[in-house]
């Protein structure tokens, strides 16, 4: 149980155990926000005492056996993402990091990746050739709208240049011909997100 916090706003666990929390880091992905499983060390050799574990996915919390601040430098960890299908599609999956505030929000940038749909008629044959507009949309704030091209040689595939689909784009929003047809989440472990619908516009 945790016990009352100091001064400073470092707070004890457990009296019987006389350990402090000194500082709390969550690491996320910072397209979709989803907490990030990492693994975790200190860079370089930590204050006397110190301890850094693994609460749940995405969260981590230092504690030390008392309340007073280390001198000189802030204390670093060095964080790496453990799964490797999601560390290949960030930019950076091994970071270090400074745990200079008590609460440290770690966010995992993506690489740049690819939407990919493909229309189709009922019956089911592609779409006719130059005939419709596809178009991906945020669902949050104020991103820009984000018109896909269609493949030369592949009628009924549209695709986006790569980009980073940052915040605004979990989910997004398909349109055809301004006919909202679905929403969909970017895949975060995948370079192209693809996603095959019925044209019924």
């Amino acid at each position: 149980m945790s016990g009352p916090a100091g001064a400073d706003g470092v707070t004890m666990i457990g009296e019987s155990v006389g350990r402090f929390l000194r500082h709390e880091v969550h690491a996320v992905h910072a397209g979709s926000g989803e907490p990030l499983a990492v693994s975790a060390a200190f860079e370089g050799p930590p204050p006397r005492g110190w301890q850094v574990r693994t609460v749940a996915a995405g969260l981590l919390v230092v504690t030390a056996p008392d309340a007073t601040s280390p001198a000189g430098q802030p204390v670093r960890l060095r964080l790496a993402v453990g799964d490797s299908a999601v560390a290949v599609r960030l930019a950076k999956p091994d970071r270090v990091i400074k745990l200079d505030r008590r609460v440290v929000t770690v966010r995992f940038v993506p690489v740049k990746a690819i939407v990919e749909v493909v229309l189709v008629a009922g019956d089911p044959q592609p779409t006719p050739p130059g005939t419709v507009t596809v178009t991906v949309h945020p669902t949050k704030g104020t991103a820009a709208t984000v018109t896909l091209t269609e493949v030369s040689g592949q009628p009924g595939c549209y695709r986006s240049a790569p980009r980073v689909w940052t915040a605004p784009y979990h989910p997004f929003v398909v349109r055809v011909n301004g006919t909202r047809l679905c929403s969909a989440f970017p895949d975060t472990a995948r370079r192209t997100t693809r996603i095959r619908l019925v044209d019924t516009t």
